[in-house]
């Protein structure tokens, strides 16, 4: 009984460290170089003019460099094809030239810039795949 317990528990260390040594990157690559932001501060729909005029004086202290309007929205999205139910974090900015100095879009694999032209949208590589795949299983065809 022993041995078995020795050997859980040092299986479970090796995994342990295993799962730790291989999110470790993960988290500098999205916060250094994807997400290029010390602070993310959400405002309510529902801000008074005196609330307003508070957070613009914030805004100006000589510690912030700079500032992003955006509309954030977290979705919840049913695909009816597959039956499954995807989270979608949708972010809308005012400006598509200040947005880039916020968050780096880029292609994971090349690395390659992405721009984000007017009336436009660029979605995940997890959601790209989910949409397709879920629309080749129900024989949906794809446009080129």
């Amino acid at each position: 009984m022993t041995i078995f317990g020795v050997a859980g528990c040092t299986g479970l260390l090796v995994m342990g460290f295993g799962i730790r040594d291989s999110l470790q990157g993960i988290g500098n690559i999205q916060y250094s170089a994807v997400q290029k932001n010390d602070v993310i501060a959400l405002k309510s729909k529902h801000v008074t003019k005196k609330e307003q005029n508070e957070l613009d004086k914030i805004f100006k202290e000589k510690d912030i460099t700079q500032t992003n309007a955006v509309q954030y929205q977290q979705l919840t999205k049913h695909l009816n094809q597959s039956g499954s139910t995807e989270n979608i974090m949708m972010i809308a900015p005012k400006s598509a030239t200040n947005f880039r100095k916020s968050i780096n879009l880029r292609e994971r694999q090349s690395k390659k810039k992405l721009a984000l032209p007017t009336d436009s949208v660029i979605i995940s590589e997890k959601l790209a795949t989910l949409l397709i795949n879920c629309r080749r299983k129900h024989g949906i065809s794809i446009p080129g």
